[in-house]
């Protein structure tokens, strides 16, 4: 039997994410090449796009830039006529103004955190029910993010490159909406309010109902010494608790141990992407809601005033 040709996978930007993407897709048997401005002697890298396709066109596009560039890549790459896997890197845009035509195979959105199995086993129990209210509590200090950089200078810290928690943290807001559908009406309080020095907002605390629950609140902030991240969700039977940092799931206070490999979830995604199964993954319409809902955050913040979702009307 002809041995199976090896996936070639194209990862463009070689941050921290990038760096995590590149090395498990190599794990999984992958060829991995980069584009990236820095200087790298392990792996294949090219210094843009345009030069990567030259030497070869490649099966699997993985956007791990900047979020503000995302959109600026998925137009190189619809350009260089690109019909293959794409995966960009949460948030899908920066604005919700920018939209483009998919014309590839599979275009995902790495909201890798729908593949852990504590918030799976929470949306098998909350299948099907009445689910009276769904909080969420996300919450570390940006300067633990990156240990050995100045956080001042990530792109955490830059409204302009695409940062502030809205953004970096909106695996809760897709968490939401995946497990409570879409949303009906929004508003939001958000600001720059700690000490962090930072023009990007560091607090956020969003109010919105859905389809599928009258109330759901996300508050996320760059201030919490120790890291948070908790779901508790309540139906007409049951109370529910995910604590992801701690693998822990509270049903009516019986608590299950699940731990995990932070690698796993990134792992089960790209396994996604590369077969097709879109059970789990987050897709483009899915992922450019999430973008919308943002914007209207934002928007909602300013007005202090809640939005009606246009699209439901």
């Amino acid at each position: 039997m002809a041995e199976q040709k090896k996936k070639s996978a194209l990862i463009v930007g070689y941050g921290s994410i990038g760096q995590r993407h590149a090395r498990i897709l190599a794990e999984m048997g992958c060829k991995v090449a980069i584009v990236t401005s820095q200087k790298i002697v392990d792996k294949e890298a090219f210094s843009d796009i345009e030069i990567a396709f030259k030497k070869c066109i490649p099966d699997y596009v993985v956007i791990a830039n900047e979020t503000a560039k995302h959109y600026e890549t998925l137009c190189k790459l619809r350009d260089l006529d690109f019909k293959g896997l794409v995966l960009v890197e949460k948030p899908l845009f920066s604005e919700s103004t920018q939209v483009i035509a998919n014309r590839f195979e599979r275009l995902g959105v790495a909201y890798n955190l729908r593949f852990l199995p504590l918030v799976q086993k929470l949306k098998t129990a909350l299948c099907g029910k009445k689910i009276n209210s769904l909080s969420i509590y996300c919450g570390q200090h940006l300067s633990k993010w990156r240990p050995g950089t100045d956080y001042k200078k990530s792109y955490s810290a830059s409204r302009e490159k695409g940062g502030g928690v809205l953004r970096d943290l909106s695996h809760d807001i897709d968490m939401a909406l995946w497990l409570c559908g879409p949303w009906k009406k929004a508003t939001a309080s958000l600001g720059s309010f700690s000490e962090l020095g930072i023009e990007s907002e560091d607090v956020a605390s969003l109010i919105f109902e859905t389809e599928k629950c009258p109330l759901v609140n996300i508050n996320l902030n760059y201030l919490d010494r120790v890291g948070r991240r908790e779901l508790i969700a309540h139906t007409n039977d049951h109370s529910y608790k995910v604590d992801i940092v701690s693998a822990l799931f509270d049903e009516d206070g019986h608590i299950t141990r699940m731990p995990f490999n932070r690698d796993d979830s990134y792992r089960a995604e790209h396994e996604a992407m590369l077969s097709g199964d879109m059970s789990t993954l987050c897709d483009a319409k899915e992922g450019f809601e999430v973008t919308r809902l943002i914007s209207v955050f934002e928007e909602a913040s300013e007005k202090k005033e809640w939005i009606l979702n246009s699209s439901l009307i």
